[in-house]
């Protein structure tokens, strides 16, 4: 049941997985280079590309229940090891399943983020927003960087002392030819990139404005402009938004994007 494929096996040509191709765009990257890429050939797919990265398990909507729950034991024997901690990606109701016998036998804290995917075909411009969305420049480094650790610090509720790390994150930005900033007295108050090109998608992220320049349409706006540039490209834009934040979640209905599969990010931890 359990086999290691590649790249060109014939699941992913498979009905249903273009259906979810969205949702689990990040496995297109990861059957191109990755340390693991397991499946049956028929309901599920796992992937991973980096230790430390999190692993991909796609599941078809028509597996059946025992081989669910071959799949979990599987992912638990083989993630046991080595790990005192796991994040994995999975369809939600896939995702308590692979996720309970690591909370049964290793008492593992669990943290789950419930995101839903969209996709935009057609870009509709944004209302009533009065702002010049530009690339960034040399000059904007610093002002980017502060916004990546403002962005660290708020969503995951840590950032780094070293505003080195961001300084060069921020220059590596330069070169990301979809990334757009809204500026404020010249400094960048909102930004959006992209991340996980792939030969159809690509991927908007890292959407944020600073809490005091909220509430003005910004990131609406910083999203459709890098939307329109990747559809320009040939190519469909696509993000994931955190299920809990139902303004965001309506701010880029508004301007195109269209529901696609929910998915949970589930981080492990039975360290202690």
């Amino acid at each position: 049941m359990f086999k290691n494929i590649d790249k060109n096996n014939e699941i992913f040509k498979s009905d249903a997985y273009r259906k979810d191709v969205v949702p689990f765009q990040l496995l297109e990257l990861i059957k191109e280079n990755p340390i693991l890429l397991v499946s049956d050939e028929k309901s599920f797919i796992i992937g991973a590309s980096h230790p430390d990265m999190p692993v991909w398990v796609w599941t078809s909507d028509e597996i059946d229940k025992s081989t669910k729950t071959e799949l979990a034991r599987y992912f638990y024997e083989y993630f046991k090891k080595d790990k005192t901690k796991l994040s994995f990606v999975a369809k939600p109701e896939t995702a308590s399943v692979l996720a309970e016998p690591f909370i049964k036998n290793k008492n593992a804290k669990t943290n789950v983020l419930n995101m839903q995917s969209y996709k935009n075909e057609k870009v509709i411009p944004p209302k009533n927003i009065d702002a010049v969305i530009e690339a960034p420049a040399e000059k904007d480094v610093l002002s980017i960087a502060n916004l990546l650790r403002n962005f660290s610090l708020e969503c995951f509720g840590n950032a780094s002392d070293n505003m080195d790390e961001y300084v060069n994150t921020a220059k590596k930005l330069l070169k990301d030819r979809y990334c757009r900033i809204i500026k404020e007295n010249e400094k960048a108050v909102a930004m959006a990139r992209s991340s996980r090109e792939n030969e159809k998608f690509v991927a908007v992220n890292g959407v944020y404005t600073l809490p005091e320049h909220r509430n003005k349409g910004y990131a609406s706006a910083i999203v459709a402009c890098i939307s329109d540039l990747i559809l320009q490209n040939g190519k469909t834009p696509a993000l994931y938004t955190d299920l809990s934040n139902p303004s965001s979640n309506t701010a880029y209905k508004n301007i195109g994007f269209t529901e696609q599969a929910p998915i949970d990010q589930v981080y492990l931890d039975w360290s202690k």
